[in-house]
Formats: C-alpha cells, structure tokens, sequence
C-alpha cells in the first residue's frame, strides 16, 4: 500500500478542519487571558505587519518571530476582536492533526514495507493517530490559550519537517529535504521548543530506515545531512550568543509554589516529578489546571524524584527493547521524552508545569495509541469499539474543558478551586469581577489573597485600588502604605498614591509620588501621564507637554494623552498637530467633542 501521496493526504484536510471546529466552536467569543494580554493585548509592538523589523526585535531575541508576526496580522484584520484570533488557532491545530494523519501514515507505509505492520493497517494508525492528537483536551491550552499559538505552531513546523525529511529519505528527491530545512528553520524562529528536532530525525533515521541498503553516496548523504542538523541545533544557541550562563545559571522565584526557589538542580529534580503528572493527565485528562501548584524538589533521594527517574528509565528502556516488536510505539515515547527536553529538563523555568507544554510531545502518544489499536492481537471489532469510546471521551472532555475558558470569571475560579495556596489566581478573579463591576466581590477575593499570603506587597496595592475606585481614599492609602512597607520598590503603588492626592488637590504630595515611580521605571507611561496632568491643572503647559510625549513614547496606546497634548498644541497655535492628535485619540476610541475637532480643521485648512 502507498500512503506517500500529499495531495491524498490533503484531502483529508477539510474534514480535520469541521472536525476541529466541531470541538473548539464554543471557545470562539472566549476573552483573553493571562498572558494574552502580555504578548497580544498590550504589545504595541504587534500592530503592524509589515513592520518586520520592529517585530523581529520583539523580545530579548528573534525566536519567536514568526508567531508574533501572525499576531500582528490578527490585529491587522481583527483589532481585538477574540473570534480572529480563535479562528487562525483552530486552523493551525486542524492542520497539525492532518500532519500527524500524513506522517503517521508515511512511518507506517515503511513498517509496512519492511513487514513490521500489516499494511491492511496503515490507514488505520494514521487516522486514530490524528484522532487522539485532535481530540485530547491536554491540547486546549495550546488552542484556546491564544498567546500558546507559540506552541501550537512551532509543532506544525516541527512535524512538518520530520513529514518532509521522511519522504525525501522514501523518495530521494532533494526538493523534501529542502522543504524540511525550510520548515525547521520557520519553527526555530517560532519557539525554542523546536531546537529537539535535529536528535528526532536522527530517531526516525535509526527506527524507520537502519535497514536501507547501505552505498558510499548514502554516507556521503547522511553526513551532510547530520551537518545540517548539527547546525539546526546550534541556532537558537547562537542567536542567544552562546550565553550558557545566563540561560542554565540562572535562579528564579517559583511561580508554581510559593517560597521555592528554581535553578539547574532543583528543576532538574522537579521534572522527574513533573512528567509523571503529565503522563497521568495523558491517561485520565480529569483536573485540568491552568496554573499548578506545585513544590520543587531540592534533594535526589526524595522517594518521588527517584521513583520519577526509575519510571522514565524503565519506559526508555523498554522502548529500546521493544523497537522492533512494537516500533510506532517505542518510536513514540522516544518522541515524547525527546519534545520535553527543552522545558522538562535542566533549563530553568519560572512556571514548572505547563499543559500546553505537551502539545508537541501529543504526536508521541498519539503514535502509542496508533500502536496499540492496531495491534495484531486485537479483534477488529473490538478495536473499533474502544477508538470510537476513547475518541467520544476525549471530544466530551476538550468541549467541557475549553467552557472553563469563556471568560475570566469562569477560568480563574476554576483555577483558585485547584490551586488555593497561589496567589496569581486570586489577582485574575478580582480583576475578572472588578471588569464587571462587582466592587464587593473583588474586595472579598483581594481580602482573601491578604490572609493567604500577608507579606505580598501587590495584594495591598491591589485591594487599595478597588478602595480607590470606591472612593474610600483613606482604606486606600492605608493599604497603598502597608504594599510599600512591604516592598518599597513597587513603582505602581507610587503611582496609585499620587492618584488620590491629585483627587485631593494636593499637588505637591502627588508630583512627589510621581517622580518616585518614574525614577523606579522611567518607562512609566502611566507616571507620566498623571504627572503631566498635575502639570496641566497648573498651567504649566510645557512640562505637561512633555510628560505626555513621554507617556506616548513609552505606550502609543495611551490614548488620552494624545487629547490633551492636542489642546496644548492648539493653544499654542499649533493646529495642524493640534489635529493629528485628537484623530489620533478618536481612532483610540476617546469620545472627542466634534465641534473641537471640525473647528481644527477650518484652522488647518488653507
């Protein structure tokens, strides 16, 4: 049988496609969330798409480029609007499951070839692989988590160009093997993740064609290939400079536990736990948490972390001891421990768990499951009850996980009912409650994170500004104090405390906390726009100016300060900027009083 058509592949795209938003149709109108707001919401950065230069300086290095470039299209065409962004997520997730269709079905062509698979089951292992791909809800994180795009796109190049790489080796024809460095080098500059790839395709070498007939210009080949990868693998680390230090050395607070603290060895330690946790989601996906609370290990005689080690060992042994009896499956788990390397290794990370983390690794489970329910010992009929049952049991439980995502009220109560000792959980839900106006509630939440944690500064700042809102400026201040207590380098609660002296009339006071946050981050937009309206309320009309030129420079998106500057620039005469600036805010969405914007025009107007 002959599975190495492409176009017979693609044909199946369409239905991949219905099948993808039949599962992650109701997460269409679902908010933005957590990081979203970061990398999407607000990045001025991600406006324009044909400014590539400013998009390719995004970040402390270029290896993300192209999934912020597809962000920048998004808001090309959709602004904010959530459903674009869903759509473009959706799609990529439909194409990834037609790319393990197609490269399951190419891996199971040669096992067929060599007589390791009935080749009446090629077919078959191809569609139920795409099947758990598609249908299990650890990948809801990578889909319906928009900012995830990194992860979900990186695989599709990843997988891609392993698909590539393998029919150029069934073919010989080099125009695969450019397509494959074509897309390796796409998904490098996507997310780091990718940087695995060279050692897979040195697995699916050794599993799929060590049996090939051996001549001196296959050598030739496959040390130039090696070469090839050699210098895939380098990339990422070359565009960082090399800089080991600052990338393995490194020690940060934990983000997934409180009090812990995160470098080489802890994490290192930590994954052997870490990955028995996904490998149990894998099983039995029930308790899905966008945030884990979970402890580092810090000594390798825990009982867990040896158990840990001892288990993934075992599985990669048995692997290897089982390659040719069970290849899809062996090939799989090496695949899966392979994906993980970068984020479930020796590279520290804040956060230690991620399930979107396993979306690439996904593919390696997938091929297991391919192995498994096309096993000779297996009944037809049987097997075809037991994929349609896991198949409906993972659909069921992706559509029930992505309605935690709808908005944030609802992920991030789900969230705090898993996770109660972190404290992250409750910031999102108050704000979740302060965006619809449920003062109390917030406060509630805000009072509770207090009684959680008492020494986190960002919580009294944080329940001092539902205060302020409420215009209870003295419980404001009180908590506003206690934050700095805390932590006296939190610029923000400078910031907020100049807010309620500016609401007082007290003026100096107000400059005085102002200065404090610029000086803490002279890229205080905010700073520097309320001191420039302190400056305005005295009619110091240069310094106001210039504290909003400020502010914009620092967040073109700080539309009231393009209103305001506009009236100084036309007091001073100056109408034509005078114009450009209130446009500039009214496209920012600040109701402008049109008679001021029509007189500015008869001024301009020759």
């Amino acid at each position: 049988m002959k599975f190495s058509s492409l176009s017979k592949a693609w044909l199946a795209t369409p239905a991949f496609v219905l099948a993808a938003f039949l599962l992650y149709g109701n997460t269409l109108s679902s908010a933005f969330h957590f990081d979203d707001f970061i990398f999407i919401v607000q990045n001025p950065e991600l406006t324009d798409p044909f400014d590539i230069r400013t998009i390719w300086a995004e970040g402390s290095a270029p290896t993300r480029f192209i999934a912020y470039w597809t962000f920048a299209w998004n808001y090309y065409f959709h602004q904010y609007d959530v459903t674009g962004y869903h759509v473009v997520n959706i799609l990529i997730h439909a194409l990834n499951a037609m790319l393990v269709y197609w490269v399951t079905g190419l891996l199971a062509t040669r096992l067929a070839e060599s007589n390791r698979m009935p080749a009446s089951r090629v077919r078959v292992a191809a569609v139920i692989a795409a099947l758990i791909f598609l249908c299990h809800p650890l990948q809801t994180q990578a889909v319906t988590y928009l900012c995830q795009r990194f992860a979900s796109l990186a695989t599709l190049f990843y997988v891609l160009a392993v698909g590539c790489y393998v029919r150029g080796r069934m073919t010989a024809r080099p125009v695969w093997w450019a397509a494959a460095g074509v897309a390796a080098l796409a998904g490098m500059f996507t997310k780091q993740i990718v940087m695995t790839l060279p050692v897979t395709v040195l697995l699916t070498e050794w599993f799929f064609f060590r049996e090939a007939r051996i001549t001196p210009r296959a050598v030739w080949r496959h040390w130039r290939l090696m070469a090839m990868g050699g210098a895939v693998f380098l990339l990422i680390p070359a565009v960082y400079s090399f800089n080991v230090q600052s990338i393995l050395l490194r020690e940060y607070e934990s983000l997934s536990h409180r009090g812990d603290t995160l470098d080489l060895w802890t994490y290192f330690l930590t994954q052997s736990r870490v990955i028995w946790t996904y490998i149990r989601l894998l099983v039995f996906p029930v308790g899905q948490n966008l945030l884990y609370d979970f402890s580092a290990s810090t000594v390798w005689w825990e009982p867990k972390v040896i158990a840990g080690f001892s288990g993934i060992i075992a599985l990669t042994a048995a692997a290897l001891v089982w390659r040719r009896r069970y290849p899809l499956a062996a090939f799989g788990v090496l695949w899966f421990f392979t994906t993980l390397l970068v984020e479930s290794s020796i590279i520290p990370i804040r956060h230690v768990i991620f399930e979107h983390r396993l979306y690439l690794p996904m593919f390696g489970v997938a091929l297991v499951a391919a192995q498994v329910f096309t096993g000779r010992r297996l009944p037809v009929k049987a097997g075809i009850a037991l994929v349609t049952a896991a198949v409906v049991t993972l659909s069921v439980l992706t559509i029930r996980r992505n309605a935690v995502w709808r908005d944030g009220i609802t992920l991030w109560s789900d969230v705090l009912e898993k996770s109660p000792g972190l404290i992250r959980p409750y910031t999102h839900l108050a704000t979740a409650y302060l965006n619809q106006g449920n003062y109390e509630r917030a406060l509630e939440i805000y009072s509770a994170a207090i009684a959680t944690d008492p020494e986190r500064a960002e919580s009294y700042n944080n329940r001092g500004n539902v205060y302020t809102v409420l215009k209870q400026y003295d419980r404001a201040l009180d908590d506003y104090r206690q934050a700095l207590v805390l932590d006296p380098t939190l610029e923000k609660t400078y910031n907020n405390v100049g807010i309620i002296y500016n609401k007082r009339k007290q003026f100096a006071e107000a400059l005085d906390h102002y200065n404090r946050a610029i000086a803490l981050n002279p890229s205080n937009a905010g700073a520097y726009f309320n001191r420039a309206n302190v400056y305005l309320q005295r009619n110091e009309l240069d310094k106001a100016f210039a504290d909003y030129t400020r502010s914009i420079e620092s967040n073109p998106f700080q539309k009231k300060a393009y209103y305001y500057r506009s009236q100084i620039y036309a007091t001073g005469g100056d109408f034509e900027n005078a114009l450009q600036d209130v446009l500039e805010a009214q496209s920012l969405g600040v109701k402008v009083d049109k008679r001021y914007v029509e007189d500015l025009r008869k001024k301009v107007a020759p």
